[in-house]
């Protein structure tokens, strides 16, 4: 993260706040290349199972 981003957060955190970052689109061969290195459901979708019109995969024609 960085460090403004780690500023904002320390200081939200006092207030009982945090930052949320969503990572979710990207095309579907990059999901692909994630799953092969990572292969974790707790980080990254499996592309064979991810449904058409979802935003780590393109939208079905």
């Amino acid at each position: 993260m960085p460090l403004a981003l780690q500023q904002v957060q320390r200081d939200r955190a006092v207030e009982g706040l945090g930052i949320k970052v969503w990572d979710a689109c990207h095309p579907l061969a990059v999901q692909q290349r994630m799953w092969d290195a990572i292969r974790d459901l707790r980080y990254v979708s499996d592309p064979a199972t991810t449904p058409a019109g979802t935003p780590s995969a393109p939208p079905s024609m």
